[in-house]
C-alpha cells in the first residue's frame, strides 16, 4: 500500500505533468486555428477536446480538495492523465505518439478501472483478484502483440495504435464501466443516493451513449444531426458527474 505522503506526491506530480503537457504540446491544430484553416465540424471538435481536458483537471483538483478519500485519489489521478490525453502528443514522430498512447490510454484507463474497483466500497477480495488476473492476462497478450508487431517490421506508432490506444484502454474502460453499472443495479435507492452512485452511473451513461450512438450511425452511413463532432461535448458530463459523486460519498460518511 502506498503511504498518503507518496500518494499526494504522485497526484500533484501528475497534475503538474498534465498542465505542462497542455502548455507545451505542439499540436498541428494550433497552427490551423491561427491560420483560420478550420471547418465548422473540426472547430467544435477541438473546442470540445480543449474544454474536456480543462474540465478533467479542475474536477480532479476539486475532488482531491473536498473529498480526501482513496476513491477520490483514484479519480483525481485518472482525471490528470485524461487531461494529458486531451492535450495531444508532445511530438508527432513515432516515439512521441507511443508515449502519448501509453500515458493517455493505458495509464488513464487503468486508473479509471482502479477507481471502479474501490468506489464506493472496495470490491470483495476474491472478485478483485479475478478481475486483475484477467487484466494481467490482457497485458500479457498486449506484450506479445507488441513483440509480434515489432518483429514483422512494424513501427512504434503501429504498436501504440494496436496495443496502447485500442486493446488495453478499451478493455480497462469497459471493465470499469461494467463494474459501475453492476454496483448501481445491486445498490438500493438509498445507497445510490447517499454514495453518489446515481450521479456516477448517469454521468457515464449520458457521457458515453451519444458518442457510441453517433459512431454506430456513422459506420452505417447515417449522418447525425449537427455533425458527429458536436456530440463530443457530452463527454464533459463524465468528469463533472464523477467529481460530484465522490464528494457526495465522502460527505455521506462524514461524522
Amino acid at each position: 500500500m502506498l503511504s498518503d505522503r507518496l500518494k499526494n506526491k504522485l497526484l500533484w506530480g501528475s497534475f503538474v505533468l498534465a498542465v505542462v503537457w497542455r502548455l507545451v504540446s505542439p499540436w498541428s491544430q494550433q497552427q490551423e486555428v491561427v491560420a483560420g484553416d478550420l471547418d465548422e465540424g473540426t472547430f467544435y471538435e477541438y473546442l470540445a477536446f480543449g474544454l474536456l481536458g480543462l474540465t478533467f483537471l479542475i474536477a480532479g483538483w476539486i475532488a482531491h480538495r473536498y473529498a480526501p478519500t482513496p476513491a477520490s485519489w483514484a479519480f483525481s489521478m485518472f482525471a490528470a492523465y485524461s487531461a494529458v490525453h486531451w492535450g495531444g502528443p508532445l511530438a508527432t514522430d513515432a516515439s512521441g505518439w507511443f508515449v502519448y498512447f501509453l500515458l493517455s490510454g493505458v495509464v488513464a484507463e487503468a486508473l479509471f478501472l482502479h477507481f471502479a474497483l474501490i468506489y464506493p466500497e472496495p470490491l470483495a477480495a476474491a472478485r478483485g483478484r479475478l478481475v486483475w488476473r484477467v487484466l494481467y492476462g490482457a497485458v500479457g497478450v498486449a506484450a506479445l502483440l507488441t513483440v509480434a508487431v515489432l518483429a514483422i517490421g512494424g513501427s512504434l506508432t503501429s504498436v501504440g495504435l494496436i496495443v496502447n490506444h485500442t486493446l488495453l484502454p478499451n478493455l480497462f474502460a469497459l471493465t470499469g464501466l461494467v463494474l459501475l453499472i453492476v454496483r448501481f443495479v445491486r445498490a438500493t435507492p438509498e445507497e445510490r443516493s447517499a454514495t453518489g452512485l446515481r450521479l456516477a452511473f448517469w454521468a457515464m451513461v449520458l457521457g458515453t451513449a451519444p458518442y457510441l450512438i453517433v459512431t454506430v450511425a456513422s459506420a452505417l452511413g447515417i449522418e447525425p444531426p449537427g455533425g458527429a463532432q458536436v456530440y463530443n461535448f457530452f463527454f464533459l458530463l463524465i468528469p463533472i458527474g464523477l467529481c460530484a459523486a465522490v464528494i457526495r460519498d465522502h460527505r455521506s460518511r462524514a461524522p
